[in-house]
């Protein structure tokens, strides 16, 4: 049981276990960015503001989550062609770092019980 609940408060493996579908194109279009692998701006505007109304829908949706959503109002209220990809990748990484506290909350009472 030791195990289980130190493998749970590592938060980078919990993150990458827990992420949430509605986060995995935007962490891959970040990652597709950084890698310079999208070369049409209007491509990756769309997808952004895509991939970003997505995951703030998911998160506004759940009770325990709707605290995370506020984080990234500021970013789906900006301007996307003047986006720093620096910003948001830390944005989402604080969003995420929060979710995986939310989350592993729920699991070890769940385990412990």
């Amino acid at each position: 049981m030791n195990e289980i609940i130190c493998l749970l408060s590592d938060t980078d493996n919990l993150r990458e276990w827990a992420m949430p579908v509605e986060c995995f194109s935007l962490c891959n279009l970040i990652q597709q960015i950084e890698k310079q692998e999208i070369f049409d701006e209007a491509f990756f505007l769309s997808r952004l503001e895509s991939s970003l109304l997505t995951f703030y829908g998911y998160l506004q949706m759940n009770k325990k989550l709707v605290s995370l959503s506020t984080e990234l109002e500021e970013i789906l209220y900006s301007d996307f062609s003047s986006i720093n990809i620096c910003e948001l990748k830390e944005i989402l990484n604080n969003v995420m770092e929060k979710y995986s506290m939310i989350i592993s909350e729920s699991i070890i009472v769940k385990m412990l019980r």
